[in-house]
């Protein structure tokens, strides 16, 4: 009988372990060749804008600001349509706080939660408002056409309520940041609509993100406006300047988020991915790898003492060889060779489940 040492189980040419050590050193160098594309894609990464929407049943009326050019300018009244097509006016627009600001500006905001736009679609208990008009006098006409060719016009902004409780004393800051512009035009209606839209942007340097854990935004909410004008009809009774309207144009709010596409626990999984297709295919052309069960912990001195084995005679540590001592009987080599047996048995059974084989006993 012919005992074969060390790991070539098979007879293997030179050239064979060539092609197959070759083969696994090329494809490891191609495994960290990926692993370094998918750390510079993480370095290199560029946050996308992933867009959703989402349906409000309300929304808060925005701070509305509006400016004279070159004259003062003054808010007559406003009317409250309300969800019963009832009409409320205010005369000098009292149902808001109104600031002055610098210039010929001024700020109506609305502190009362109770009044809010409703969404007509949704089953909501009123009184909720449809629409707010707004009647406008400007005290200075001449001193505006003396210097434009135009008639005479208002400037006037939205800006998202929540923005602006938040810090009023730069709510100028953010209204020119946004497309929430409007005019209110002499003799003129003008219609004013807007949506709501957020973005939430990433905070720089912010670890959990390139980690690809739950996302901590900056979220700004802002308000997108349009608005249409149309001629005001002859009535002798109407004194004002001009007249705008403010109402939502959807109820659909629109959401930006910024999203890393390349992430560490994503390129963890695309890793795993490829070190699965890298070894499948080293597997079919060169068969599977022997089995190991342990593990680097195994090989600490702990390990030593878990059989209850003659570790002098113990499978895979001390070689079996019969010339090797000519005075050992028979009897000691069958002793011998049964104790090994068994300690490999019990070897084994760390190695694979053997409750299949136990079922055979069950119909004996």
């Amino acid at each position: 009988m012919k005992v074969f040492h060390g790991q070539n189980t098979f007879y293997e040419s030179k050239r064979f372990q060539f092609l197959k050590y070759g083969t696994g050193a090329l494809a490891s160098i191609f495994y960290l060749l990926y692993l370094t594309y998918l750390i510079v894609q993480i370095n290199n990464d560029k946050p996308l804008i992933q867009t959703s929407y989402e349906t409000l049943p309300k929304m808060d009326i925005p701070a509305i600001e509006v400016c004279g050019v070159y004259s003062e300018i003054v808010i007559s009244k406003c009317d409250f349509t309300w969800d019963d097509d009832s009409t409320t006016s205010y005369d000098g627009c009292n149902a808001f706080q109104h600031t002055t600001t610098k210039g010929f500006c001024h700020i109506y905001t609305n502190d009362n939660a109770t009044i809010f736009y409703g969404n007509s679609e949704e089953n909501l208990k009123g009184p909720w408002v449809q629409i707010i008009d707004f009647y406008f006098q400007i005290v200075n006409i001449s001193a505006i056409t003396s210097r434009y060719l135009s008639v005479a016009t208002i400037s006037g902004q939205l800006i998202d309520s929540e923005i602006y409780k938040k810090n009023p004393n730069k709510a100028n800051d953010v209204f020119y940041l946004q497309d929430n512009a409007f005019a209110g035009i002499q003799n003129m209606s003008t219609r004013v609509t807007f949506k709501k839209v957020t973005e939430r942007t990433i905070f720089p340097h912010d670890a959990s993100i390139i980690i690809g854990e739950n996302i901590n935004y900056n979220s700004t909410p802002y308000l997108i406006v349009k608005s249409e004008d149309f001629p005001l009809h002859p009535n002798d009774s109407f004194t004002d300047t001009g007249h705008f309207s403010v109402a939502p144009s959807s109820f659909t709010h629109e959401v930006k988020s910024e999203k890393r596409s390349h992430t560490i626990l994503g390129a963890l999984g695309l890793a795993g991915g490829a070190f699965g297709l890298v070894s499948g295919i080293f597997t079919l052309l060169f068969g599977q790898p022997r089995i190991n069960p342990w593990g680097v912990v195994h090989r600490s001195e702990k390990l030593k003492t878990a059989y209850n084995a003659d570790l002098q005679n113990f499978p895979f540590i001390t070689p079996v060889n019969p010339t090797q001592d000519p005075n050992v009987s028979i009897e000691q080599r069958v002793e011998r060779l049964e104790t090994r047996i068994l300690e490999l048995e019990n070897v084994l059974t760390d190695v694979f489940n053997p409750s299949a084989l136990e079922r055979l006993t069950d119909n004996v």
